[in-house]
């Protein structure tokens, strides 16, 4: 979903890094939720209801500005 690619990719290249390893391992596993729930739960359309996500995707919409 170019949606995602828009929002995750830069997220990738400009804050993977910053991640400890345990939030590098969610992200990662995030990323194999299909894309229209994860679509959902970024852009705060939803909560996703996995408690090991909601830090990742907070961080998600913060560093992107979307919180």
């Amino acid at each position: 979903m170019l949606e995602l690619d828009v929002i995750l990719i830069p997220f990738l290249n400009e804050h993977f890094e910053e991640l400890n390893d345990d939030l590098k391992e969610i992200f990662t596993e995030l990323l194999k939720e299909s894309d229209p729930d994860l679509y959902t739960w970024i852009m705060g359309f939803g909560q996703c209801e996995n408690v090991n996500f909601k830090p990742i995707i907070q961080i998600i919409r913060k560093k992107m500005s979307i919180a």
